[in-house]
């Protein structure tokens, strides 16, 4: 599954673009999240059960500008739904994760 979303500030400029690549949809231990971005940005990533609990803080801090590519483990994870979270400011994507073993 590939999963292409761009994201607007309010002027309607485009704050950065990101791509998150996910062989599959089903996660056995890693994944990568891509990014690409026209702009230094505050990002953060996080997973969340079906319930609504944070389980993994994936990153909160500034990134540069240009391509990303930021490392996930999942292997402390049990199998089951997840949802990746990755929010700039008050924008923010959503995607279902299901990690098996």
């Amino acid at each position: 599954i590939v999963d292409e979303g761009i994201i607007k500030n309010t002027l309607g400029f485009y704050l950065f673009y990101i791509l998150i690549f996910i062989i599959g949809a089903i996660i056995f231990s890693s994944f990568n999240i891509d990014i690409e971005l026209t702009t230094k940005t505050k990002l953060q990533i996080q997973l969340f059960d079906l319930k609504g609990r944070k389980v993994k803080e994936i990153y909160n801090d500034f990134l540069s500008s240009g391509n990303k590519t930021i490392p996930v483990s999942v292997n402390e994870l049990p199998t089951g739904l997840y949802i990746l979270q990755v929010r700039n400011n008050d924008t923010e994507m959503k995607r279902k994760l299901t990690v098996m073993r």
